[in-house]
């Protein structure tokens, strides 16, 4: 995809009107390709002057098919369930990312689109268990071990990608080329769903607390990083590259493994700074008393913000109280 290409392309995002899916859709358009985001809803941003925004859901089919006239390749991001409140639609989880996909692949099929690039997530090999220098060999999680529906339908929609590939397209004009890219958790400028939820717990005074092993590593990638590597995986599903990655999952991140409180220790300090002295005034209010599975354990909170546990740390259930027993939400 070099910029100023005489041979114009066009492709198609779902989920384009969300953080990632913008970023690409601009990244692309910038290089001389002809860009659609196509999601229910619309960017927060101006959509830039022509790029195309077609307000769709991948749930129905007829849309999705639509949408697709002249595409060469999708980036299917769509996705729905990953935090929040979001989690508990299980319905909707299944229908946005199960459903949702398997209308992606036979629009594909059906428009004669030859090129799709699906982002996963590292969870679909992950459920919690300690992982050192894993890479794409490493099996999918058990259905049934994934903690949360978010990732089991992630799973399932993956696996039906790449089981997609070198199906043959409706129009007879060659077969399906797919791909898989499992992103760490994103962060960038502008990321809306974690940094600022994050921001609110400090600004609240629910300090998050430290706790395992503090060598323990993991991964993150920038906005710009998935891009391009979004990118590069559409290059490489087309003939003058080999289609070297089609039927491929890969891992994506920064390749800096970092302590996740580390990382969000610059945040959180900074933050500190402009609270401090609001928690002083108010500390005794804003004390937070943690209940281990229903018992009262200790109190994590102080002024001074993250304390580091030298215990292992198990997964349990727990849930946080004021000093009168109000249970807080979070």
């Amino acid at each position: 995809m070099e910029a100023g290409s005489s041979a114009k392309e066009t492709v198609l995002i779902t989920g384009g009107g969300g953080y990632f899916g913008f970023r690409l859709g601009c990244t692309i358009y910038r290089k001389g390709v002809d860009v659609i985001l196509f999601d229910v809803m619309k960017p927060l941003q101006p959509v830039p002057e022509g790029i195309k925004f077609i307000q769709g859901n991948v749930c129905c089919l007829a849309e999705v098919e639509e949408a697709l006239k002249d595409v060469i390749c999708v980036f299917h991001i769509a996705s729905y369930g990953m935090s929040g409140r979001e989690q508990l639609n299980r319905k909707l989880i299944e229908d946005v990312n199960v459903k949702g996909t398997e209308n992606v692949i036979q629009a594909c099929k059906s428009t004669g689109v030859s090129s799709l690039v699906y982002t996963s997530t590292y969870n679909v090999i992950f459920g919690g268990q300690i992982i050192e220098n894993g890479d794409e060999s490493l099996p999918y999680l058990p259905l049934h071990l994934h903690p949360d529906h978010y990732s089991r339908t992630k799973s399932l929609a993956e696996m039906k990608v790449l089981k997609a590939n070198g199906t043959e397209l409706g129009n007879g004009k060659g077969v399906l080329r797919t791909c898989a890219l499992r992103p760490a958790g994103i962060y960038g400028p502008g990321e809306q769903r974690h940094l600022p939820r994050i921001v609110s717990y400090i600004e609240r005074g629910l300090f998050k607390f430290v706790y395992g092993d503090p060598l323990s590593l993991v991964e993150f990638v920038h906005v710009d990083n998935l891009v391009q590597a979004h990118i590069l995986a559409f290059e490489a599903l087309k003939a003058n590259k080999k289609h070297i990655a089609a039927g491929q999952a890969y891992f994506i991140s920064d390749g800096r493994p970092v302590n996740n409180f580390e990382f969000f220790r610059p945040l959180v300090e900074g933050k500190i700074d402009q609270v401090t002295e609001k928690m002083k005034v108010h500390y005794c209010k804003q004390r937070v008393i943690f209940r281990y599975n229903g018992t009262l354990k200790t109190d994590l909170f102080s002024p001074v913000g993250l304390y580091s546990w030298s215990t292992p740390f198990i997964p349990m259930k727990f849930v946080l109280y004021d000093p009168e027993g109000k249970k807080l939400t979070l």
